[in-house]
């Protein structure tokens, strides 16, 4: 057991034995230490979010084996293109290891992405391991969906906003923490928040000498950008939906985390999300009431926005040559740099790879690309491909954003920002930030289909006006 699980195990334990409103505010926070260890067993580590994702299945069975809650038929019926893509992913695995095995040059996970390192395909720890968290993604899905599902009316939209947002700001207060420890020799237990033995040593990379990745609690600064590429866009549609000073708070506080991640893949997002932010203000504008009365949140947010704007431009002064360097080295020429080379040469072996395996696939964990369309390509093959987007395309689409309980929009560009990172940098097609995003989603879609009988009446305050608006930024 590592220092990470002497806190995490007891904690975790406490509260997956209370009410599950709580379960469901800490399972995000729990999901954002994806570089620490509760438990270290000889070169695996496991993470805190899939050790509390496995006490949240294993309530989620026990209440079902010994509790009047059977399973949920229309979470199952959500969950049928996901079901048919794990069967796709066991058959182009023993597709590949009976007849691809040594015929065709792959890049294994622990290579990275270094083409020197590639070798002929075998039997490797990852084709059992990615199948085993690909089904228990699948079971961590359906257990968050059937317990959100139900939750007492005008509980949903509360309890899965405010998990959310606990994930940000302990996330954000983290990678503070790093960034306070790194520049002004503020104590930062790094042992904490990077204790798994399975992860490269990642974090703490220094541009120039002098300029820090940050990537607080995550194993290195991509998946900061990953994470907070979704949060970035869940803060915006939920200030869109309500505008308040505490919502662009949040918001501003997720730009700067993007920021400080120096990731090419979180200024990209940054781009995407500048455009939207674009669009959507337009079509307010053209859509919204000819007359706008000032109000206090109008002058709070101004003020803040006039705030950042001002540090903004103290800070750029300043620090204007190393901010210079990094803008050069991250965005102008990263495509003169090794890794985008090494990515490159990644994606263009899983093409050669769908291209030798007759678009069947190498079988999950037989090769690493740069990036989550030819990860699905490359490894489940053009059918797991067109399951998968067609799971995606079913859960995402707008006319799906509406629900009886609460205003979805938020979290479907979260689950839609993590994506577009994904289309860039982050081939995982494990991801415990994604199945929490699907879980979520499918909970509060199949909860206006859930007999009232079935749910437990609501004890809890909710913020949430009668008519389900948009969640606010109060604290419980």
């Amino acid at each position: 057991m590592t220092v990470t699980g002497l806190v995490m195990i007891p904690l975790g334990l406490l509260i997956i034995l209370l009410p599950w409103r709580y379960s469901l505010l800490a399972f995000p926070a729990f999901s954002i230490m994806n570089s620490a260890g509760v438990v270290n067993v000889g070169s695996f580590g496991l993470l805190p979010g899939y050790f509390f994702g496995m006490l949240v299945v294993a309530r989620t069975a026990v209440e079902i084996v010994l509790l009047p809650t059977p399973l949920n038929a229309h979470v199952i019926r959500w969950l049928t293109p996901l079901f048919l893509f794990t069967m796709i992913c066991f058959v182009s695995i023993w597709v590949g290891l009976t007849f691809f095995q040594g015929k065709i040059m792959v890049i294994s996970s622990e290579a990275g992405f270094n083409l020197n390192l590639a070798q002929p395909y075998t039997f490797q720890r990852q084709n059992l391991t990615q199948p085993f968290y690909l089904v228990l993604n699948l079971a961590i899905v359906y257990a968050l969906a059937h317990q959100v599902a139900r939750l007492a009316p005008g509980q949903i939209a509360a309890t899965l906003h405010r998990g959310v947002i606990y994930a940000i700001l302990f996330a954000s207060a983290v990678s503070i923490w790093e960034m306070a420890g790194f520049y002004y020799g503020v104590p930062f237990f790094a042992s904490f928040f990077h204790s798994n033995v399975g992860y490269e040593e990642a974090h703490g990379q220094v541009l120039f000498g002098n300029i820090l990745r940050v990537s607080g609690p995550f194993s290195e600064p991509s998946v900061l950008a990953y994470r907070f590429a979704g949060f970035v866009l869940y803060a915006w549609y939920v200030y869109l939906r309500r505008p308040s000073t505490r919502a662009m708070g949040i918001l501003l506080l997720c730009v700067t985390m993007m920021l400080a991640s120096t990731s090419t893949s979180a200024y990209a997002t940054l781009g995407v999300f500048v455009l939207l932010m674009v669009k959507d203000l337009a079509v307010k504008v053209a859509t919204g009431p000819t007359q706008i009365r000032l109000s206090m949140h109008h002058v709070g947010v101004a003020a803040l926005l006039g705030i950042a704007a001002l540090g903004a431009l103290v800070f750029i002064q300043s620090y204007w040559y190393e901010i210079n360097n990094v803008l050069t080295r991250m965005v102008v020429e990263k495509h003169h740099s090794g890794s985008f080379a090494q990515r490159t040469g990644a994606e263009m072996l899983a093409l050669d790879i769908l291209i030798q395996t007759g678009g069947i696939g190498i079988g999950l964990g037989g090769h690493r690309p740069s990036t989550l369309i030819m990860a699905l390509l490359s490894n489940t093959g053009i059918a797991g491909f067109l399951i998968y987007s067609f799971f995606l395309f079913q859960l995402l689409r707008p006319r799906q954003a509406a629900c009886a309980e609460v205003d979805l929009q938020p979290y479907r560009w979260m689950t839609i920002g993590m994506l577009l990172v994904g289309m860039i940098s982050s081939p995982a097609i494990n991801s415990l930030a994604l199945a929490m995003s699907f879980g979520m989603i499918i909970g509060a879609l199949v909860a206006k289909r859930q007999p009232a009988a079935d749910r437990p009446v609501s004890t809890w305050r909710t913020p949430l006006s009668a008519r389900g608006g948009a969640p606010t930024f109060s604290s419980p």
